[in-house]
């Protein structure tokens, strides 16, 4: 490979905060963090570097020697993740996390590639709705408020497609 491939763009939003990079996909509804490791060769992949150059660029960022496998794996977290171009995606061999753990000894584990994967509801599911027990009221007849919400006095009936409680 020649140089890395692009970043998927449509549907992400990338902000940096606290050191690493979070990239929001909307139409999938999934955050991830890419940790130092990641985030330096996402951005690699931003401005199509090969390989080595990645590599030197997270040396310089990291102050340390880092093997080849270390972009290798990173690209593999990213391109399971679906933040890569799916088009461009070919990696000549997958190194195991185990593999890359071995080459850089002990005092390089917390530089290893990680993409967190949290699963972001839309903003419509995390509407308040369903049973207020003290009340006795239920949302079975709010718009926001999907069926199968709880509802009744006791909390323990469920919204019905025909926006009743039963």
């Amino acid at each position: 490979m020649d140089r890395l491939p692009l970043p998927r763009v449509p549907d992400l939003v990338v902000r940096e905060l606290a050191g690493e990079l979070v990239v929001y996909d909307g139409a999938r509804h999934r955050a991830f963090c890419l940790n130092p490791t990641v985030a330096s060769v996402w951005k690699s992949c931003q401005s199509r570097r090969s390989p080595a150059e990645a590599r030197r660029r997270l040396e310089r960022e990291l102050g340390r020697e880092i093997p080849d496998d270390v972009v290798w794996l990173a690209l593999d977290q990213l391109q399971r993740a679906g933040l890569l171009d799916e088009s461009e995606v070919s990696a000549p061999h997958h190194p195991s996390r185990r593999q890359v753990l071995r080459r850089m000894g002990a005092a390089g584990a917390a530089l290893i590639p990680v993409v967190a994967t949290l699963v972001v509801p839309p903003a419509v599911a995390a509407a308040s709705c369903g049973c207020n027990a003290k009340t006795g009221t239920n949302a079975c007849n709010n718009a926001h408020c999907a069926v199968g919400a709880r509802c009744g006095k006791t909390c323990t009936k469920t919204c019905q497609p025909n926006g009743n409680c039963g």
